[in-house]
């Protein structure tokens, strides 16, 4: 009897003599992987399950890859768009995931995602504008609360006497002072808890999270970068923002720029 591994899609790589009773353990020859046999009632053959899945998902049957050949829809398309990274590619470089097609360089972290029950990318739940909207208040708030000791400081301390050149020079360095205060702060901000928790307070408030497209937290690095881009936005008579009630991942400029989205956590 030959068996399909859910997790490759290879048939011919599990082989057995005879039918394999319920709850007997296979491992695939090509990618290891080691299922369990269930027999679902009334149906025919026995399908495979990917062992490591959570108990409650045990009865559902995993997406199968089948490097199939191009259907007559497919042939008259002269490029495909891999539904994980969305980038371009020839038909044969694409692996059928059930209605997915997936390319070689993501196809590993495809069956990873499988693997642990997560949705996948192409399904995601894209965060439009008036939550992201939302979510930009409450960040502004909370910087507004940060920066507020640094204000009433500068302007506690700087009294000015326009007869007073040096009082003025001075006031010019606190308010040089000050700004850079309110660019570093907003930056630190940002790159700290969308490096950390996917998530500034806004978005963990609203249940929303800032990922690659592949839905993996973003580095340190690529949050600073996805600040200062923000700025862009901004200045642009806020067109960078308003991009997100028109795109259909519901992306930014500076999610463009950055190559990010913005999703709901669950």
């Amino acid at each position: 009897m030959v068996i399909e591994c859910p997790t490759c899609g290879k048939k011919g790589n599990i082989e057995t003599e005879k039918i394999p009773e319920e709850g007997t353990k296979l491992t695939c020859n090509t990618c290891q992987g080691s299922f369990f046999i269930t027999r679902e009632r009334g149906a025919e053959p026995l399908q495979a399950i990917d062992a490591v899945q959570p108990s409650s998902k045990a009865t559902q049957p995993m997406p199968r890859a089948a490097a199939d050949e191009p259907s007559s829809a497919d042939a008259d398309k002269p490029h495909f768009t891999c539904s994980l990274c969305g980038q371009n590619h020839g038909r044969q470089d694409l692996v059928r995931f059930g209605e997915k097609l997936v390319c070689g360089s993501c196809k590993p972290a495809y069956v990873q995602m499988i693997q642990q029950g997560e949705s996948h990318p192409a399904e995601m739940r894209y965060a439009g504008f008036w939550v992201r909207f939302a979510a930009k208040i409450i960040d502004s708030i909370v910087l507004w609360i940060l920066l507020m000791p640094f204000s009433l400081l500068v302007s506690s301390k700087f009294q000015v006497d326009p007869n007073n050149p040096e009082q003025i020079a001075t006031m010019m360095a606190g308010m040089g002072i000050l700004y850079l205060f309110q660019i570093g702060i907003p930056a630190a901000f940002t790159c700290f808890f969308l490096g950390r928790f996917q998530a500034t307070p806004g978005k963990m408030a609203l249940g929303l999270i800032v990922t690659n497209p592949e839905r993996q937290k973003i580095s340190y690095l690529r949050a600073l970068g996805r600040n200062f881009a923000e700025l862009i936005s901004s200045i642009i008579l806020a067109i960078g923002y308003l991009m997100a009630g028109f795109d259909e991942e519901k992306r930014t400029l500076h999610d463009r720029i950055c190559s990010t989205r913005v999703v709901y956590k669950r």
